[in-house]
């Protein structure tokens, strides 16, 4: 049985696809849909085709001090780059809510994903197997800007409360629950 599933991530996004009347809001939400299919299959390159070359992502996952900024293309690549250095690709996020206007595309859920025992030693978090993964939990709001011509203008991404790093290491995950991008499409 599947503890993350990542065809979840984009789900709730094709639900809405199916009855969305506006083109503006429809070509917005098949254009989230490709980026988080990229996401998925862990292909930078392609997120980036979704995204504006002026895009910003900030996250704001630091509760003690700025939050990350990444600008343009290169910076977002590092930011990618810093994630799946972390976890594994395939996550999953489960959006519960999802608000579409003109200008932006809203989402709220819960994420999991497969953090690298390796990440969680480099931590100082104490795991039994540093080849393994193990499981991470939380809630999400991400802010979805669009420019004029339909491209991701960037991510404000607010992590809610998730798993303490001591208690991900209590969750070790077999392969067999670990979803892939291609069971997904």
């Amino acid at each position: 049985m599947l503890v993350i599933d990542p065809y979840k991530t984009w789900q709730t996004l094709a639900e809405r696809l199916e009855t969305e009347t506006n083109p503006l809001h429809r070509r917005q939400l098949e254009q989230i849909i490709e980026h988080m299919k990229g996401e998925a299959a862990g292909d930078i390159d392609r997120i980036l085709t979704t995204v504006s070359p002026k895009a910003t992502y900030i996250s704001y996952d630091n509760p003690i001090g700025p939050p990350r900024v990444f600008r343009g293309h290169d910076e977002i690549r590092q930011f990618y780059d810093q994630m799946l250095a972390a976890i594994s690709v395939n996550l999953e996020y489960f959006v519960e809510r999802l608000v579409v206007d003109d200008y932006y595309v809203v989402t709220e859920g819960v994420s999991k994903s497969a953090v690298k025992g390796a990440a969680l030693s480099a931590m100082g978090v104490k795991v039994d197997d540093p080849n393994a993964y193990y499981l991470a939990q939380g809630r999400n709001v991400v802010i979805w800007p669009f420019d004029r011509d339909g491209m991701i203008m960037g991510e404000c991404i607010y992590p809610g409360a998730g798993s303490a790093p001591a208690d991900i290491a209590g969750r070790k995950l077999r392969p067999e629950e670990i979803g892939t991008y291609e069971e997904a499409a």
